[in-house]
């Protein structure tokens, strides 16, 4: 009993020694990591690892095998990661120390892999500039200047101070400093009557100067948004109607743009272009329409109007109509034991898009969600499509109901009564027809 007992306890301590013992990576296995950023500031800029692990057939490493990770500066949390899918990732965080610091990864026989990432101060690299509108008519205007600020890796840099200058005009800022953004934009506007070059200094960088050319020193006059709306801008609910931008035209150089907005969400681009409104509420609801039309030089203008929605309105309705699937029968009569397809017709179509012999309108908002067909005592056999088949064992007469319901939850039924014949059998050579009973 007690040789017993001893072989417990040592089976005990095995399986406890197995359960410490990390899965790692078996021979023939290679990794391969990655670090994004490549380049992160001082105390506290974080970085994603990311390691692959493949087996030696190109397979991903089982998961849970274990992936070891090391730093000479900073850290890198959790040290210690089981892959899952193939891959396991983890953060590397600076400390105050600057430098190149080598991340490590190792697991197993697979060869250890690194990755080297700069810490210390990130430096303004590149400073991009453009005009919104790039050029400006005849007589001058106002235009809005854009700078974005990159580092090395072309990330945007944030609360970089900025100085705009220009060689003609007034800026907004009036040579104040402007600091970028969370997105590393900063902003000034230029008031100008003649053509003006305009740069941005942050620091010792300094960007390339960007032209805002005027009216008739190179650039032309921007084009005019015109447009008409049929058959009417007082619409019902579903109608659709019709944009004729044609009237849009450009005192000198050509349209290469129609963009519309319709004021409901929905855009749309072209010289003439179509829209459905949808008002589902109780009253009516008005719409600004905005056309923006772009010339060859990237001038633009814009115009607008409203549109009046009135409330929607579902004319809703059902009939029956039936027709029978038996090919080898021609005669469209209702038998027994013959498959007939009874049909709901009403005033507009299914919302299910895959419903056969039927044109579906799941976009509009009195689509039929539900047709209900009720065939004499039986349960209620609800469908999704306006067709059903059905066949019948005894001849006779059968009531056949149907409900449908819309999309707003309105609903309509109606009733007909089918006769159901017994089965005609056509016989061959100088037999005549006759009917099974």
């Amino acid at each position: 009993m007690r040789r017993i007992y001893l072989l417990l306890v040592i089976l005990l301590v095995i399986i406890t020694s197995c359960k410490q013992v990390d899965f790692t990576a078996p021979t023939g296995a290679t990794l391969t990591i990655i670090a994004n950023p490549t380049i992160v500031s001082l105390n506290g800029g974080t970085s994603e690892i990311t390691v692959m692990g493949q087996r030696a057939s190109g397979a991903p490493l089982t998961d849970g095998t274990v992936i070891y990770f090391t730093t000479n500066i900073g850290r890198v949390e959790p040290n210690k990661v089981e892959t899952s899918g193939g891959f396991a990732k983890t953060t590397f965080i600076s400390d105050d120390r600057s430098g190149e610091a080598e991340i490590k990864a190792s697991s197993g026989a697979a060869e250890p892999v690194s990755v080297t990432i700069k810490v210390g101060t990130i430096v303004l690299s590149t400073i991009e500039l453009q005009a919104n509108p790039p050029n400006l008519p005849k007589g001058g205007g106002k235009t809005e200047i854009s700078a974005r600020l990159l580092d090395e890796t072309g990330k945007g840099m944030a609360n970089v101070p900025v100085i705009f200058s220009t060689t003609a005009g007034q800026l907004e800022s009036k040579g104040k400093i402007i600091y970028s953004n969370s997105n590393g934009i900063a902003k000034d506007k230029l008031t100008t009557e003649v053509t003006a070059q305009v740069w941005v200094t942050a620091g010792t960088v300094t960007s390339s100067q960007l032209t805002i050319y005027v009216g008739e020193e190179g650039m032309g006059s921007p084009p005019v948004a015109s447009f008409i709306i049929s058959p009417t801008t007082t619409l019902s609910s579903g109608q659709k109607a019709y944009f004729d931008a044609s009237a849009s035209v450009d005192p000198d150089g050509r349209i290469v743009r129609y963009d519309w907005n319709f004021g409901d969400g929905k855009s749309g681009s072209g010289v003439k272009v179509q829209h459905i409104y949808y008002n589902t509420t109780n009253t009516s609801v008005t719409y600004q329409v905005q056309l923006k039309v772009t010339d060859n030089l990237g001038l633009y203008d814009t115009a607008q109007a409203t549109v009046s929605v009135s409330p929607l309105s579902c004319p809703l309705y059902v009939n029956l109509s039936y027709y029978e699937n038996d090919s080898t029968d021609n005669d469209n009569i209702p038998e027994v034991n013959e498959f007939i397809t009874f049909v709901a017709n009403a005033p507009v179509g299914p919302c299910n898009s895959t419903c056969p012999n039927t044109t579906p309108e799941p976009n509009n908002p009195c689509c039929i969600t539900n047709y209900d067909f009720k065939f004499g005592n039986d349960p209620v056999s609800p469908s999704a499509c306006p067709e059903i088949k059905r066949s019948f064992s005894t001849s006779g007469t059968v009531t056949v109901q149907i409900t449908v319901r819309n999309k707003q939850n309105d609903t309509a039924s109606n009733s007909a009564e089918f006769p159901i014949y017994p089965q005609t059998i056509t016989l061959t050579g100088n037999q005549n027809n006759s009917t099974n009973q």
